[in-house]
């Protein structure tokens, strides 16, 4: 399959996606003739449908893989298709004028007050024509574009930046070899009069055709009749809350919007379905639970009791260090008692002089040294009583 994404720079990037890994090959990416605002894709043709700010739309050719020649550029030449349309629909045709001959009458002929009659509606005539001329006429810009729903009579809905200007065009010319030629005219309005409809999607089971408004507003109409408007509602703030995006849940029992003021809405469809009655969830009883004591005040904070536990820990450590120290020195202790007894039950003549069983003597001599500086510092001490 083909994956294309559009972005700020004014360019469409295409890639390839290869099943079942989902990785992403990038094939190339072309320009664009202005900025785009939404990208879709005609399932007849397997073409992307960009709608373009400077009112235009257009289709553009899935490029291949192998047409891309990437060792220079990933950019490449698209074939570009822009469709001719009218952003308005077809004024309505004026019933035919009476076939009475008028009666021509000159100025003369006319009283006084018909004549100001006269000239009160020419000045009414054509501040109305002033009125039309500061009207914007367009082009506008193309919000969005979406292939119009299986046995619809239109091909393609198409959304611009101006209150009901959603519709929906029949496309019999743009499959024609002219149809950059002929402009083709729209069926049907399909948004509001008071709001510019931001963005438009099928939803998840498609039963509905979801349109963002600005102004907090959203529109439902069912997919297998776009002229039945089921839904019409603000749900965002009016003034600072346009609806950016809109979708639903994978059965179209809830509707979740989006604002630009940062809300999230979630509501259920009425008449989608009938709400399920859940029994009322058994809270347990409060008496049954026990009392947490408070807390005392000869209790450790959570520092102290971490300080606490080390000291713990290193007083332990110097324990189980002495314990391990005292063990050696009381087998060393037990061993040279035997030595000694073995000594003296031997004959004397055999018999080891006890100056000569001393196992260290350099530890004899720390040790009277210290103890004399121990008996020294007592008699300083003892000399000042």
């Amino acid at each position: 399959s083909t994956q294309s994404t559009w972005a700020s720079d004014e360019t469409l990037f295409y890639f390839s996606c290869r099943d079942p890994s989902h990785q992403y090959v990038p094939i190339g990416f072309c320009k664009l003739p202005s900025l785009p605002n939404h990208l879709c894709w005609d399932s007849d043709d397997n073409q992307a449908i960009v709608s373009l700010t400077n009112g235009d739309l257009v289709s553009v050719e899935t490029p291949k893989l192998s047409q891309v020649d990437q060792s220079v550029s990933f950019e490449f030449n698209p074939v570009i298709r822009r469709y001719v349309y009218n952003q308005k629909m077809k004024p309505k045709e004026e019933s035919p004028a009476n076939n009475n001959i008028p009666v021509v009458r000159s100025d003369d002929d006319l009283s006084p007050d018909e004549n100001k009659d006269e000239t009160k509606g020419e000045e009414e005539e054509q501040e109305h024509e002033e009125e039309e001329n500061d009207v914007d006429n367009g082009p506008w810009a193309v919000t969005f574009a979406l292939m119009s729903p299986q046995g619809s009579v239109g091909k393609l809905l198409i959304g611009m930046k101006q209150p009901d200007a959603v519709l929906e065009y029949p496309g019999h010319s743009w499959s024609s070899p002219d149809f950059d030629v002929f402009a083709e005219d729209p069926l049907r309005p399909l948004g509001a009069k008071d709001t510019i409809v931001v963005s438009a999607r099928y939803s998840r089971a498609g039963k509905y055709l979801l349109m963002s408004c600005e102004k907090g507003k959203v529109l439902l109409r069912y997919s297998h009749d776009l002229n039945q408007l089921m839904y019409s509602q603000l749900v965002h703030n009016g003034i600072h809350g346009a609806v950016l995006q809109t979708t639903t849940s994978y059965d179209d029992n809830y509707l979740f919007t989006v604002g630009s003021e940062g809300a999230f809405f979630i509501q259920s469809i009425i008449g989608a379905t009938k709400q399920p009655e859940f029994p009322p969830p058994k809270l347990p009883s409060l008496a049954r639970e026990p009392v947490v004591k408070d807390i005392s005040n000869n209790s450790y904070s959570i520092q102290e009791a971490k300080l606490k536990a080390d000291e713990d820990r290193k007083r332990e450590l110097a324990d189980q260090k002495k314990r391990t120290l005292k063990e050696q020195v009381r087998d060393i202790m037990e061993s040279y008692e035997e030595i000694l007894k073995e000594n003296q039950q031997s004959e004397k003549s055999k018999q080891i002089p006890k100056d000569e069983l001393i196992l260290d003597p350099d530890i004899k001599v720390m040790l009277e040294k210290v103890n004399d500086d121990r008996v020294e510092i007592a008699r300083k001490e003892m000399a000042w009583i």
